[in-house]
């Protein structure tokens, strides 16, 4: 189980704290395979994008979807699709967004379940602006519904120029990893 732990204090030292339920770690991982990050440097035209293959104890029913990459030092980015937001054809577990968010940039997701059981997703978030990175250690979850799942993976530094950087991270994951 996953907590978010929200601790206030006030001017006179009163301290009031709650505990609310994030989500479930579901076993296995992102199984993250092939991803990409890279900063431009020329305004709102960065790009992260990636593949993965995964299990969810539960099927997706559109109820909401959040995707963040961070590393141990910050949070690079997060892309939150609303429930109900995905198209989907009714009988099949195929979902897709094509849409852009309220920030100006836009969110690219294709979801299937497979005959083996593992869902496949390819994301594309771009037109956005993103950090430099300060660690090649890049952490990839997932929240569908309550379900989470994340991978950890190290990139390798592809460019590198003044204010820009390419991150790239190629494997082979079996699912689940």
């Amino acid at each position: 189980m996953l907590t978010n732990v929200a601790t206030i204090t006030d001017a006179a030292g009163n301290t009031a704290s709650d505990i609310s339920e994030v989500g479930t770690r579901v076993p296995g991982g992102f199984g993250v395979n092939n991803a990409t990050y890279f900063v431009r440097n020329r305004g709102a035209k960065d790009v992260l994008k990636f593949r993965a293959d995964f299990q969810l104890p539960n099927d997706f029913d559109n109820d909401g979807l959040t995707i963040t990459w961070s590393n141990p030092l910050q949070i690079l980015d997060t892309v939150e699709v609303p429930a109900g937001a995905m198209k989907g054809r009714p009988g099949t577990n195929r979902w897709r967004i094509n849409a852009p968010l309220p920030d100006g940039s836009r969110v690219t997701i294709r979801m299937q379940k497979r005959k083996n059981g593992f869902w496949r997703i390819s994301a594309t978030h771009g037109r956005t602006v993103l950090p430099i990175s300060e660690s090649l250690e890049i952490t990839i979850s997932g929240v569908f519904g309550t379900d989470v799942v994340a991978s950890t993976r190290t990139f390798q530094l592809k460019r590198s120029k003044a204010g820009t950087q390419k991150l790239g991270f190629r494997g082979v994951a079996t699912g689940g990893s």
